[in-house]
């Protein structure tokens, strides 16, 4: 295997950023080169702390033939303008979940990327997490037995400090505020657990609590070609939740989270259990947890632009999210249960 970096740039080092350029910079096959903010502030202090070249616009960034890839970590609605632009350079992208905030948006990303030969990797670093990896092992091991249903939330009380000057407030920009957000991380690794097409979504949505345009309150059920259902719950009001509770015929596994720290649970046939307790009760501590998910994730992008590995979730795997979420909305509109898009 090469020892070759691939030479990478950010685009948007506002607050998520920091996760993402932490665990850029420990990545063996990733080199941070340059960096890029409107800010020039902003861009200029980065750049010093991460020793990487601030550039003074994004088009003096994509111009330059020496950077192979660009990761944006920028607002949800700017994603397909900035991806298919950088595509248009050459560039290989890497862009924060989701991928888009519409079907049709995310199509058109897909479209250029793959018309101008160049990567579209999305991170959706939950299916990577410890904890996730476990569960779906037990599935392909058949331990579970077959499929029958998943539950899960992920929400925090971050809508209620929204203001009218966030794009998080809009629901032209972040249409299901919380499913959008926070749903999508459990939709992804649900997708990824399940591995089979989604086929049918019935979503409820409330504003009750919060004063933006977006719901504070969101509760979808998808069901998938193989029967197999699952309910997604977000909301931008309650304290930290994350959990995913998968229901097997023959076993459950459960795991949730909060910071550093992780945990999953395996329940159901007794002598099962004797014969694989060390998926009993599993406990993850420390910032691995979660930055090891993160690190995996980019640290293949990197692999992949020097052509030494495939992408996992690329922008053809991170649509499926995407067209659930909008079946979600269109759902909770109409009060009607709505077919996912055609993939």
């Amino acid at each position: 295997m090469s020892n070759k970096k691939a030479r990478l740039a950010m685009v948007g080092i506002g607050g998520w950023s920091a996760t993402i350029v932490r665990n850029l910079i420990k990545c063996p096959a990733a080199e941070l080169v340059a960096c890029f903010s409107r800010s020039k502030e902003n861009r200029e202090s980065f750049a010093k702390e991460y020793h990487c070249e601030p550039k003074e616009s994004l088009e003096s960034l994509l111009k330059d033939k020496s950077i192979q890839g660009v990761l944006f970590i920028t607002p949800n609605p700017v994603h397909a303008e900035l991806v298919i632009l950088a595509a248009q350079h050459g560039k290989h992208c890497f862009v924060d979940k989701p991928i888009a905030n519409t079907l049709a948006e995310a199509q058109r990303m897909v479209k250029t990327c793959r018309e101008q030969k160049v990567l579209l990797a999305v991170g959706h670093n939950s299916r990577r997490r410890q904890e996730s990896r476990m569960i779906r092992k037990l599935i392909d091991q058949g331990d579970l037995g077959p499929l029958v249903s998943l539950e899960c939330n992920f929400s925090h009380g971050g809508g209620k400090n929204l203001t009218a000057d966030k794009w998080r407030w809009h629901n032209d920009k972040n249409p299901g505020g919380p499913l959008n957000l926070l749903g999508s991380h459990h939709i992804d690794t649900i997708n990824y657990l399940v591995n089979a097409r989604p086929k049918l979504v019935s979503a409820l949505f409330s504003k009750t609590f919060g004063k933006s345009e977006t719901p504070d309150i969101t509760s979808t059920i998808i069901q998938y070609e193989n029967g197999v259902q699952a309910v997604v719950q977000a909301n931008y009001i309650t304290a930290y939740t994350f959990y995913l509770h998968v229901h097997g015929a023959r076993q459950s596994a459960y795991f949730t989270t909060y910071q550093n720290y992780g945990e999953l649970v395996v329940s159901g046939d007794t002598n099962w259990s004797a014969l694989h307790s060390e998926y009993q009760l599993c406990r993850f501590h420390g910032g691995s947890v979660a930055d090891a998910s993160f690190q995996e994730e980019i640290n293949e992008f990197a692999l992949a632009v020097t052509g030494q590995a495939q992408l996992e979730v690329s922008g053809e795997e991170a649509i499926k999210v995407v067209a659930i979420m909008e079946a979600a909305v269109q759902s909770a509109k109409t009060g009607r249960t709505v077919e996912v898009s055609a993939l």
